[in-house]
């Protein structure tokens, strides 16, 4: 994600944007404080079984800071919590999965109200200039160009990922009756299932990963790694210099030849008065005419380690960390003349395009033997684990398809909605959400929405309104870009293709049309097929 907003200037909507700006602002206060009060307290500790000694210190360590007796399970912000794979006590899991999906729908920190009235001005806004909808107003400066084409892509791709997902639950399920005979296989089963089967199968679970992948060397040997096979340049740590945060760690970052490129900041852990999710944000652009150099953030929200223990990511974590220096890479090696064109000012359907290419170097085999050591012996991680990682990739695709596309749905439902067919009150917004997922062909209970409306950031409080799709646009472009990268040596992981990559795509910023730099590079258009096999979808 990259943290931006876009807004077309109007005179005749200057107020309109003033009073959306205070409604996403307040939507996103009320989503972190409601975050933060969701989190679930545990006096018996018998109903933590299945974690870890470094999640239960850390766990204690959230209710020591809370004024807590015993442990805290503070909530993430997507619907899915990562916790869920791991507990035994099937009660405490319900506990955790309302809490979390329930977030926003009463109570003190209550979003129903602010969205619903962010979407009428969205929408009147939309109206003013001449669009029929919110989606129109913004589809008009994407890559897709019209919400009829969002739509089409959508459908396509929801189809096949729903029909992945009932697939897997099928099977979940199956297993599920040998855990708990008699009982209903439900949603917050799902995840704690699917790290069963994973186990089983490919004989590797997280919890066994999580030492393996100590957050210093996944940024430095990974991360960081991949970037200098491709691009050439280095990072040096300045810990003189103070970041924003005591946590924060600031990196200059240098070309080849030794001169100063620009900075990146890395802010990794949560905090109660951070928002939830990861992105990048540029501090300054780069600019030939004001001979600017970059400087960008690297914004997560990984769990703080207790005192004296180690930062260990999960698997999920880990792709996270390399999504999100894409977009630094983005902003950092822009190679233009106005600010304005800079780095990741790009369509927003674009945007996510270089980050989720990045995302591939996380499973080179080669920079998994650098970064993927054991935190206490260094001993690196098993080939044969190496091996079952890369073959689980796939595992549990239909349900991550699902849950991203089921936002993405939301977000045009909301978004292409005329003012009339919004409820009339914040009471209205279940039932909303649930016809327009009717009416999408993805009202599949199990899966939840990545987000659901009540704490969806990124359309309510980020600048991904009408655009969340974007990540799937993008994944398009990935996929395609993959298949270019996959044709080169050691599957890309080499200067000449990352060169070419930088001085193609990453280099250009919103200088040129992006499709057109796309075509250029890539001497076509993105092919949806390499996308659809992916999936598994013929």
């Amino acid at each position: 994600m990259v943290s931006t907003s876009t807004t077309k200037p109007s005179s005749a909507s200057g107020k309109l944007n003033g009073e959306i700006a205070a409604l996403s602002t307040k939507f996103d206060q009320l989503l972190v404080a409601g975050r933060n009060a969701a989190g679930v307290h545990v006096t018996d500790e018998a109903e933590l079984v299945g974690l870890g000694e470094d999640e239960l210190a850390r766990l204690a360590d959230a209710a020591r800071r809370a004024d807590l007796d015993g442990w805290l399970i503070d909530i993430t912000n997507t619907s899915g919590q990562p916790i869920l794979a791991s507990l035994d006590d099937r009660s405490l899991r319900e506990r955790v999965y309302r809490a979390s999906t329930e977030r926003g729908l009463g109570g003190e920190f209550d979003t129903r109200e602010t969205l619903l009235d962010l979407t009428r001005l969205r929408d009147a806004r939309a109206r003013l200039l001449g669009y029929p909808h919110h989606a129109a107003y913004v589809a008009e400066d994407s890559v897709a160009k019209s919400t009829d084409t969002v739509n089409e892509m959508l459908a396509r791709l929801a189809a096949g990922a729903v029909r992945n997902a009932e697939r897997e639950a099928a099977e979940l399920a199956a297993r599920f009756a040998q855990i708990e005979p008699g009982a209903t296989f439900s949603a917050w089963d799902w995840q704690y299932v699917a790290e069963k089967v994973r186990g089983e199968r490919f004989t590797l679970d997280s919890a066994a990963l999580r030492p393996y992948l100590e957050f210093s060397n996944v940024l430095e040997k990974g991360v960081f790694a991949a970037a200098t096979s491709l691009y050439g340049i280095t990072f040096k740590l300045l810990p003189d210099l103070v970041g924003y945060v005591p946590d924060a760690r600031v990196y200059e970052v240098l070309e080849q030849d030794g001169s100063s490129l620009g900075a990146v900041l890395i802010d990794p852990f949560t905090r109660p008065t951070k928002q939830g999710g990861a992105w990048m944000t540029s501090i300054v652009d780069q600019s030939d005419l004001l001979d600017a150099r970059p400087v960008v953030t690297n914004t997560c929200n990984f769990s703080v380690p207790a005192p004296g223990k180690p930062s260990l990511l999960s698997w999920d974590n880990v792709i996270t960390l390399f999504h999100e220096f894409g977009h630094d890479l983005h902003g950092l090696l822009s190679d233009v003349r106005y600010p304005s064109r800079s780095g990741t000012a790009v369509p927003r359907d674009f945007v996510e395009y270089p980050s989720q290419v990045n995302e591939i170097w996380a499973w080179h085999p080669a920079l998994l033997e650098s970064y993927a050591v054991h935190h206490e012996t260094g001993e690196p991680l098993p080939r044969e684990w190496i091996d079952t990682l890369l073959a689980a990739r796939s595992f549990g695709d239909g349900y991550a398809k699902t849950e991203s596309l089921k936002a993405m749905l939301l977000d045009q439902a909301w978004h292409q909605a005329a003012a009339d067919d919004l409820p009339v009150s914040g009471f209205g917004v279940e039932a909303f959400e649930e016809r327009a997922l009717q009416q999408a062909g993805v009202a599949f209970p199990l899966v939840p929405p990545r987000y659901r409306s009540t704490y969806f950031h990124h359309i309510f409080g980020g600048g991904y309104s009408a655009g969340y799709y974007s990540y799937i646009w993008s994944e398009i472009m990935d996929a395609d870009t993959v298949a270019w990268f996959q044709e080169h040596d050691n599957g890309g992981l080499n200067r000449e293709a990352g060169e070419a990559f930088r001085r193609g795509l990453l280099g250009r910023g919103g200088s040129i049309d992006p499709m057109e730099a796309y075509r250029r590079f890539r001497g076509a258009d993105p092919e949806l097929q390499h996308r659809l096999t992916r999936m598994g979808v013929a």
